[in-house]
């Protein structure tokens, strides 16, 4: 008689009959999931025993229909790994408040960092198409649109590109704006994240 029970090797569900033979993973049948560059930690091979597709998906195949079945809606579900503090400040970035994780991120893998669809800036500008340039950082000050928002390194984070992030937090921020000058030890104007001097101080 065939005996099959379910196992977790490297993260995935195998199926094995009693003689001992692998027969699939969730992998062989959903190669796509994990086909780009970035892969969710939650199906990394490295990551703790507990994690993998059953940590989101309790029983996809229980009806003859699959399904999602989802262990929690989103961004519940999201939460079960990622603190929900960090997403609930006073100021709520729209999308987040929400509930739209999915909105920017793939929850299986993506080409861009942090699971994001697309590359920042161009994610950010599918929402904000007026903030392409610089000007909405100096145009009120009448400096015009010269100040970069992409291109180069960013003096305020150490190895990373200067962006939308050097700035925003794309999630929430108790300052308004979203700007991320909400931690300890951030000076109150944001422009002295990069700047040691600057002439003329926006009240932001």
């Amino acid at each position: 008689m065939k005996i099959t029970i379910t196992v977790l090797a490297g993260l995935l569900p195998i199926l094995v009959t009693a003689a001992g033979a692998a027969e699939k993973t969730c992998i062989d049948c959903h190669k796509t999931v994990i086909s780009k560059r970035v892969v969710h930690a939650a199906l990394n091979q490295f990551v703790r025993m507990e994690h993998g597709c059953a940590s989101c998906h309790t029983d996809p195949h229980a009806k003859k229909k699959g399904a999602l079945s989802l262990a929690a809606p989103v961004p519940e579900l999201c939460f079960m790994c990622h603190d929900k503090t960090k997403f609930s400040k006073k100021n709520i970035h729209p999308p987040v408040a929400g509930g739209g994780c999915l909105a920017c991120h793939n929850p299986h893998s993506a080409d861009a960092p942090r699971l994001l669809s697309q590359p920042v800036p161009f994610i950010c500008q599918n929402c904000h198409p007026d903030k392409t340039n610089g000007k909405h950082i100096l145009g009120s000050y009448g400096f015009g649109d010269n100040h970069p928002i992409q291109g180069r390194i960013d003096p305020s984070r150490k190895g990373q590109e200067l962006g939308c992030a050097s700035c925003h937090n794309a999630h929430s921020s108790q300052k308004k704006n979203l700007l991320v000058n909400d931690e300890a030890g951030s000076p109150e104007n944001i422009c002295l994240l990069c700047h040691s001097k600057v002439t003329v101080r926006p009240t932001i």
